[in-house]
């Protein structure tokens, strides 16, 4: 990890630049190249690597053995935590959207779904808006405060479908 960070701290310190746009980039590629060696960051610092050796192709090719294995395997563990990601993803919209476990989320499976939560909000706002009209005097405010009271007291009847297993 000292020789990758060395390394980095060699190509990337911003003193040894003259164009300031180049010094800037190299400045906050080296404060991230500091940051990834204080958390003992190997993959972190690799990365960084990778991404200023990316910009010189010639260079890929003239890369030790070693070095291009640990870049491949930083690769490899990039490719792990996205596809960790798209599962964590898919299972959220599974949850979601109430959807078999084994469905693959899609626009075909998600639509329904959608539009009957669509359809939901549009009777809850129309319920507010028919409350809201309800309240505009005194008169209406009190009969609407009754009937919640009302409703307050009335037993909720249990529905079998808002159970999971």
């Amino acid at each position: 990890m000292r020789k990758v960070y060395r390394q980095l701290a060699s190509a990337l310190h911003p003193d040894r630049e003259r164009d300031p746009g180049e010094h800037r980039r190299k400045t906050a590629l080296m404060s991230e190249a500091n940051a990834a060696y204080g958390r003992q960051d190997l993959m972190a610092l690799l990365h960084i690597q990778l991404r200023i050796e990316q910009a010189d192709p010639q260079s890929l090719s003239q890369l030790p053995e070693e070095k291009i294995e640990s870049m491949s395997l930083l690769l490899k563990q990039q490719a792990a935590e996205l596809e960790q990601e798209l599962r964590t993803q898919r299972l959220q919209l599974v949850d979601e959207f109430d959807l078999p476990p084994y469905q693959t989320p899609n626009v075909s499976s998600l639509r329904p779904q959608l539009l009957a939560q669509e359809h939901a909000l549009k009777q809850d706002l129309a319920a507010m808006e028919h409350d809201l009209q309800a309240v505009q005097d005194d008169a209406g405010f009190k009969r609407w405060l009754k009937l919640q009271k009302q409703l307050s007291r009335e037993p909720d009847f249990l529905d079998i479908s808002d159970f999971r297993l």
